[in-house]
């Protein structure tokens, strides 16, 4: 019997970012891959936080800065609630800094949003094989 491989099989995302146009955008381009189902998303993290558990979505895409609780500040309790879900930083800036900070803090990958239509996708994939 033929192995398959995990990310020949559908995947769900939930994002996590405080501006709604972005939002709506990442859900549109996720939308277009047919893999891939929406679990939900939250403009904030402690929004999240109080759904994610329940959805237990395969990946987690994250803002780095939100007002209020920041993604950094989010990720360990993110894993908590959410168990083995992998985390995916998305930060507006390509910092060496935060990306390293948010490596060593748990995420799975750090993304800078200019690249993320070339990014994003290899870095779900990657995630879930």
């Amino acid at each position: 019997m033929p192995t398959i491989r995990k990310n020949s099989q559908k995947c769900s995302v939930y994002l996590i970012d405080d501006n709604p146009t972005f939002l709506r955008t990442i859900i549109h381009y996720l939308s277009r891959e047919k893999r891939i189902t929406i679990a939900g998303s939250a403009l904030s993290a402690e929004t999240a936080i109080l759904e994610v558990g329940a959805l237990n979505p395969d990946v987690i895409l994250l803002d780095l800065a939100m007002p209020g609780m920041n993604g950094l500040e989010a990720l360990p309790h993110l894993h908590e609630v959410a168990g083995q879900t992998k985390i995916i930083m998305l930060s507006l800036f390509d910092s060496e800094n935060d990306r390293r900070a948010a490596l060593t803090a748990g995420a799975h990958d750090f993304i800078f949003k200019a690249e993320i239509l070339t990014e994003l996708m290899p870095a779900i994939w990657k995630a879930v094989d």
